[in-house]
């Protein structure tokens, strides 16, 4: 280059050289050399510093000091300095080759810059000399697609999609909460648990699996169930249960043995002993039965040579001696005048129930008596059947009258059906929905009423029946007090008459309704007393009456008789009656408030009128 330069400056003195900059001819370029020869003989010059500057000098300009020689045509005013004015030149600009634009894919063709006398300035998505090569922004990692997210090339571009569990436009992909969503698999009896971008499936406890299917685990069979030993084991859907079994209580989990014999569950014989035993009982007849516990008879032979159950007691053998003949062969007449008497008869009651002793020895022929040996059929009078059902409970007082109707036949004794009596109390305002009792098929009527031990029980637990059946009973012996009048006996002995006949009948089982009397049932008791003693003291008002000795009025009797009693029971804690005292404190509890508060003992006004009850609470 160097010596073309030369030549040519040696054929044109005109011609203008550029400081710093260099000739650049390559023999290959011939064609262009040749033009470029022809173009310095008609005053023209090349002019070339770098691949990326190009500039044309022309012939004379015509203006003078101004022919320079520029590197391109967007700074030829940059670069002055570069440049040599000459005489007789002008400047022209380059050839522009984007004319030709060999540009591909819409990219921008730059004039200069390079040796080709352009430059392609490619798009995004594009590069090469010519934006003529795709560019792989995937390959590349140029692309600004999630992490969760697959990156696809394209023709100058790319696109991103979220990749399976996740939800986005592929710049952005957030989790997909299959579990919530209920888009999983998971078997109905498997946990889902939600994971980045997936999820996983686990069965639940008692199933076994992968969680996409899950079987039932039969613990009973496995045997990973924790059930007692005493119990059976139930396999149920995902779990299982336990049941004590018979014999045993508790949840399955613990079982301990049902005593059958304190609990009164088993099915021995009255006179036989019950065994309790691991989970069950047995029965073995007691000494002078037969049988299998289950059911115990005595040996033929004379009825009353079981008198052990009377040496239990520690009765003197004279005793048991005058017994026997007091059961034997037992007869009773009836005395008319000194000498008039009844046909002897059997007695059809075994024994006196007037005495003391009566009731005693009257288990004893119950639990003794053969039907083989007597032909006396005893009556049972006055046997009370008592049973307490709670709500949506079943009854099972048929069972127990049949139970007595049964053993009255083996023990020899009979039922009179059309004195048998049903009494329900219900505290329910719908009422109690039972069978009807039935004794050798005849239905037991059923009444609103009874007496028992003297005292009328109502099925509303009202007392004004007995109250006024002892009131008429009372007013009835009246007529013997005014014959007693009449015969003019002395008012201190018609006083013990009245103490003794008249007051006591009034006073009958007073614990039970004094607290519950209707206030004109207790006036109409006061009056009674007061036409009594009107007759005994006519000359003496009510009020100065009652200031005699013992003589008070039938309330205020009735209180401290009360008091009396009850004080009695609290104090004896061997007293019959003493397990029915209720707490002496009662229990405080507190609400979520801070308030504290006792809970009242009494919630209805019929069982705070009782004797235990009131007399709890005037305590």
């Amino acid at each position: 280059m160097e010596t073309l330069r030369i030549e040519l400056a040696q054929k044109n003195r005109k011609i203008p050289s550029l400081q710093n900059h260099l000739y650049k001819l390559m023999e290959k370029y011939d064609n262009e050399m040749k033009s470029l020869r022809s173009e310095v003989e008609r005053g023209r010059n090349w002019c070339t510093m770098e691949d990326r500057c190009k500039s044309i000098n022309m012939g004379p300009a015509g203006e003078k000091d101004k022919v320079l020689c520029q590197l391109s045509d967007s700074d030829h005013l940059q670069h002055p300095n570069d440049l040599k004015p000459m005489a007789g030149l002008m400047y022209r600009g380059t050839e522009n080759k984007c004319c030709f634009n060999m540009c591909y894919k819409n990219a921008t063709c730059l004039v200069g810059f390079t040796d080709k006398g352009y430059k392609c300035v490619c798009p995004p998505g594009y590069t090469g000399d010519h934006c003529e090569k795709d560019v792989n922004e995937c390959s590349t990692k140029t692309h600004n697609c999630d992490v969760n997210a697959e990156c696809n090339n394209t023709e100058g571009s790319f696109n991103c999609s979220c990749k399976v569990g996740f939800n986005g436009d592929g710049r952005i992909c957030t989790d997909v909460d299959e579990c919530n969503n209920n888009t999983h698999n998971c078997d109905v009896n498997a946990k889902c648990n939600n994971t980045e971008g997936s999820f996983n499936c686990s069965c639940k406890v008692g199933f076994n699996g992968d969680g996409k299917k899950c079987a039932d685990v039969d613990e009973c069979t496995t045997n990973t169930h924790n059930c007692d030993v005493n119990a059976e084991c139930n396999n149920t859907e995902g779990s299982f249960n336990c049941s004590c079994k018979v014999g045993f209580n508790g949840d399955g989990k613990k079982c301990t043995d049902l005593d059958e014999c304190n609990n009164n569950t088993h099915n021995c014989d009255v006179n036989a002993k019950c065994n309790n035993t691991e989970g069950s009982f047995n029965c073995s007849c007691k000494v002078g039965f037969n049988g299998d516990g289950k059911k115990c008879t005595a040996p033929d032979g004379d009825v009353f040579n079981k008198m052990y159950v009377c040496m239990s007691y520690d009765i003197p053998r004279p005793i048991l001696c005058w017994i026997m003949d007091f059961l034997t062969n037992r007869k009773q007449r009836i005395k008319l005048s000194r000498d008039c008497f009844s046909e002897w008869e059997a007695v059809p009651a075994g024994v006196p129930q007037g005495t003391k002793l009566g009731p005693w020895l009257f288990l004893i022929m119950i639990n003794n008596l053969s039907v083989a040996d007597t032909i006396i059929w005893k009556y049972v009078d006055d046997t009370t059947l008592v049973e307490s059902v709670l709500k949506n409970e079943s009854s099972y007082m048929q069972l127990r009258v049949n139970e007595l109707v049964r053993q009255s036949e083996v023990d020899g004794f009979q039922f009179n059906e059309s004195k048998c009596k049903e009494l329900r109390i219900s505290f329910s305002r719908s009422g109690s929905l039972f069978d009807h009792i039935t004794i050798n098929d005849k239905q037991i009527e059923v009444v609103s009423s009874a007496r028992l031990l003297g005292v009328i029980v109502s099925n509303n637990l009202r007392w004004n029946a007995h109250v006024e059946s002892i009131w008429k009973k009372a007013a009835k012996r009246l007529y013997f007090l005014k014959q007693l009048k009449r015969a003019k006996v002395p008012s201190d002995d018609m006083l013990l008459f009245y103490t003794i006949c008249i007051r006591p009948v009034l006073e009958y089982a007073c614990p039970v309704f004094h607290h519950s009397l209707p206030q004109y049932l207790s006036k109409e008791m006061e009056r009674l007393q007061k036409r009594a003693l009107r007759m005994i003291q006519p000359d003496l008002s009510y009020a100065e009456a009652l200031v005699a000795p013992d003589i008070a009025s039938l309330y205020e009797r009735r209180e401290i008789f009360c008091d009396a009693l009850f004080d009695q029971i609290v104090r004896d804690e061997n007293h019959k009656l003493h397990d029915l005292l209720p707490p002496r404190n009662e229990p405080t509890y507190r609400t979520r408030s801070q308030i504290y508060f006792k809970l009242p003992i009494c919630k209805t006004t019929r069982f705070k009128n009782t004797f235990i009850m009131a007399n709890s609470f005037n305590y």
